[in-house]
């Protein structure tokens, strides 16, 4: 109910936004949250509404994890892990590169960015940012529903990730 009552109201804000700017509309919104918040289901749904390209780093970097782990990976926090237990997918110099990807597609606007440092990492590029959050609970349930798994399994599977994720980044 929040997350449609937030993109409705980011949705007004863009229409007035876009009309006041006419032919200079060249909007730039970022979508962050932890992960099974949900900052990609929204940015892409407000994405969609307003015309505008969708971008998200994590599933840009997930994109990558059979190459890196040579392994098929079918659900999608298990391959977010698979990227982070790769010695590629956990190195500093994957992750600036993404973030200089999503970077490169703000400055060209019209543009919804997601991912999980994403109103840091395009700061000063970006009209209006977004952070979802919700307990762990909440995101477990959400993912175990998206990946088709059992609660306890997606929860455990969500800790690993935020744990290899922090771990990566002290």
């Amino acid at each position: 109910q929040m997350l449609k009552y937030t993109l409705l109201s980011l949705e007004r804000i863009l229409i007035i936004y876009k009309h006041s700017r006419q032919v200079y509309f060249m909007v730039v919104i970022a979508f962050s949250g932890l992960p099974g918040t949900g900052s990609s289901t929204a940015g892409r749904l407000l994405a969609e509404r307003l015309g505008v390209e969708f971008f998200s780093v994590g599933a840009y970097n997930k994109s990558h994890a059979e190459k890196f782990s040579g392994q098929s990976v079918e659900k999608e926090t298990e391959r977010s892990i698979a990227v982070w237990k790769t010695e590629k997918g956990s190195s500093t110099e994957f992750h600036i590169s993404s973030d200089e990807i999503a970077r490169q597609k703000a400055k060209k606007g019209n543009i919804v960015i997601e991912g999980k440092l994403a109103i840091r990492m395009i700061k000063g590029l970006c009209d209006f940012s977004v952070w979802i959050k919700a307990p762990v609970d909440v995101r477990a349930r959400r993912i175990s529903g998206r990946d088709g798994t059992i609660f306890e399994e997606a929860k455990k599977t969500l800790v690993e990730k935020e744990k290899l994720e922090t771990d990566n980044w002290k």
